[in-house]
């Protein structure tokens, strides 16, 4: 495989987390990376991660139940300079978020990685957060 690729790109995902009453939505965008991975992102359109139960990771992956999938959401900033990443890591079968450094996945997706306040205008561009 010659690089990571973008292989879906949904700008109004549903999704639930632990004690919503209705479901929320996000952009989803998931890359194959250079080991054949999946790797998905899910922004935050409420601007906070609300998921103490971990629950997005397993919706995430059961778009895809015959990958290895990566989860990652991302809470774009308020005020432009505090945007945040997790990453979803398992524990003894249970996930919980971590928070990682966002140049880490910039880094590793290079050139295709783009976030949504960066004026995304590839194809699925920019979902308006």
């Amino acid at each position: 495989m010659a690089g990571p690729e973008l292989v879906f790109d949904e700008g109004d995902w549903h999704y639930r987390t632990s004690g919503d009453r209705w479901s929320r939505s996000g952009r989803l965008r998931v890359w194959r990376d250079a080991d054949s991975r999946l790797v998905a992102m899910v922004t935050i359109r409420d601007h906070v991660l609300r998921d103490d139960g971990c629950l997005l990771p397993e919706q995430v992956r059961a778009r895809f139940p015959s990958e290895d999938v990566e989860v990652v959401a991302y809470e774009p900033s308020w005020w432009g300079t505090y945007e945040q990443y997790y990453l979803a890591v398992a524990d003894d079968r249970r996930y919980r978020w971590e928070e990682i450094n966002g140049s880490i996945l910039a880094e590793r997706l290079s050139p295709i990685f783009v976030v949504d306040d960066e004026g995304d205008d590839s194809p699925g561009g920019d979902s308006g957060i």
